[in-house]
Order: structure tokens, then sequence, then C-alpha cells
């Protein structure tokens, strides 16, 4: 009886991910992203007659010490800055997980008018900085950034 109950569960694990094209994460080594690491996802070509929703996977741990993170996002055509709300004011962290990692998942199928899906790759660097403008050498406690590409319904 348990092995059915497996098995149902497993199936349904693998329906709910039929429709992601891609899906890839960096790890960051010591959970520190370095200003001058850039992450390269190359996914190939989509067919652009097909709708995608596309979103970029934070996972950082509770010591993270802001409530937001910039991004510069870069495709073939465009480079763009984006912020992204990891906590509110009271210092209640976004997203979802347990023990003292979370992860917030940010749609970003508009970024750049789509020119995201023209593109066969996307750049994100993080770009974070002190006061004035100095640059966080070391952004620590972040643990990994992904994407995932999904296949809208039809």
């Amino acid at each position: 009886m348990k092995l059915i109950f497996y098995i149902i569960i497993l199936i349904s694990i693998l329906s709910c991910n039929s429709n992601v094209v891609f899906e890839k994460y960096t790890k960051f080594n010591n959970n520190q992203w370095h200003t001058d690491s850039v992450v390269v996802f190359n996914y190939g070509d989509l067919d652009t007659s097909l709708d995608y929703k596309i979103s970029l996977n934070i996972r950082h741990d509770i010591d993270y010490k802001y409530r937001n993170l910039f991004l510069f996002t870069e495709t073939k055509y465009t480079r763009d800055t984006i912020e992204i709300h990891l906590c509110d004011k009271q210092g209640k962290w976004y997203g979802k997980g347990m023990s003292n990692i979370r992860e917030v998942k940010l749609d970003i199928t508009e970024i750049n008018n789509k020119s995201i899906f023209r593109s066969p790759q996307l750049k994100i660097e993080q770009a974070m900085r002190y006061g004035k403008g100095e640059k966080i050498i070391f952004l620590k406690h972040i643990n990994h950034i992904g994407i995932t590409i999904l296949k809208q319904h039809e």
C-alpha cells in the first residue's frame, strides 16, 4: 500500500513540472556573491510563438542583513536594473523555506519588454552598494540564484 502511495506522489510531482523548459541554479562559494561574479544562464533559443513565464529565484539565509537585493540583468538586446524585496519593514521574510533558508521567486517575464525570449542567455550581476555608491564586494548570505522558464498553457 505504501508503494502505491509513493508512486502516486512521484507521478504528481513529475506531472507538475511538465511545463518546465529550463531550470538552473548557481551556488555561491561560502554563500557570498562577489561583485565581479556574473551569473550566466544559457537556455538557448525559445520558440517566440509560445508564451512563457520566467521566474528569478533567490535563495538566502535569514542572516542576510538587507531588505532588498539589486541586480543588473542583461540579455543580448538590453541591460536593466531590478530590485527584489526579500523582507518587509518589520523584518518578516518573504518567500518560502524551512530552517534558516528562504527562497523568493520573482516573475521577470516582462523584463526588458520580453527581450529575454529573443535572447539565448540571461546574465545577472549583483548591484548592491553602500550609501553613495561604494560596491559591496562580498554580498554575504546569498546561497543560490536561479531561473525557471515555464511554458504557459495554451
